[in-house]
């Protein structure tokens, strides 16, 4: 089985991210001698659609075939992207090793995966909604955020954020679903969602470490048991520059409902999938 990841923003994607590497780099040590070309054999290969990113590639390219058919970065030697129409000259001439489905990408799930055309270990993480808010407001309202179009659009603070129509709702069954921002979810749509979930491992954010070894010892039986010591001194999570520090039960009652109103479906999700 190949691994698939569906990213949803601020749910540990590129913590999830620099671990389908190191997995890898511990699969090509162990097992293969691509360490021994005379170049770069790691790809992080970027699907583009209409110039935004579907799915990223974690894969080997022993034969260098990437330097000669894709656009590469020129900081990063591993580092490619490509357009969508490109995706199955790709797959066909590389190994794949594991995929991250961008947010953009979740409509697309049964084109995408039948591109890939392989037996996938599919999984997806989802976070308490007021945890995800918080760290969702702090990344939007950060310098780290500036190259996102919508930086500049999130005022006020975030008692004001949380009960505004800026505060996305039912985000994981709109991106699944295909809906657009101004449609509200349906019982219908909900159940949609987790038809498609339920074919997934879906875990809590706090569970992360888990499900990353347990992804890799099904697929490829491998355990971070066996990394140098080196391997892990470059993991990192993406923390979120600005801490919003507020506690649920510290905002006031009409606050409080207002946002429970605003997430009922991430938090239907997040019950049925995740609370014990």
């Amino acid at each position: 089985m190949t691994p698939v990841f569906y990213h949803v923003p601020k749910n540990a994607g590129t913590y999830m991210i620099n671990n389908m590497l190191l997995f890898f780099r511990e699969y090509r040590r162990t097992r293969t001698d691509w360490l021994e070309r005379p170049w770069e054999t790691a790809r992080n290969i970027e699907i583009k659609h209409d110039g935004k990113t579907l799915m990223r590639l974690i894969a080997a390219d022993p034969d260098n075939w990437c330097a000669h058919n894709l656009k590469s970065d020129p900081h990063d030697n591993s580092h490619y992207t490509a357009n969508e129409q490109q995706a199955v000259d790709i797959i066909n001439n590389i190994w794949m090793f594991a995929v991250v489905v961008e947010d953009i990408g979740f409509e697309h799930r049964d084109r995408l995966t039948g591109v890939l055309n392989i037996n996938l270990y599919e999984s997806v993480i989802l976070r308490e909604p007021f945890s995800r808010a918080k760290s969702l407001y702090g990344y939007i309202t950060s310098e780290a955020s500036a190259h996102e179009p919508y930086h500049k659009n999130i005022t006020g603070s975030f008692e004001q954020y949380i009960t505004s129509d800026q505060l996305e709702c039912g985000w994981v069954i709109k991106s699944f679903r295909g809906l657009h921002d101004n449609t509200q979810p349906t019982t219908q749509h909900y159940d949609q969602t987790c038809e498609l979930l339920d074919g997934m491992r879906v875990t809590d954010i706090k569970h992360t470490d888990q499900l990353i070894d347990q992804m890799f010892e099904e697929c490829y039986d491998l355990s971070r048991s066996t990394f140098p010591d080196h391997f892990e001194s470059n993991l990192h999570r993406n923390a979120t520059p600005n801490k919003i520090k507020i506690e649920f039960n510290e905002l006031d009652d009409q606050t409080q409902q207002t946002f429970l109103d605003r997430t009922y479906w991430d938090r239907k999700l997040y019950e049925r999938y995740c609370e014990d």
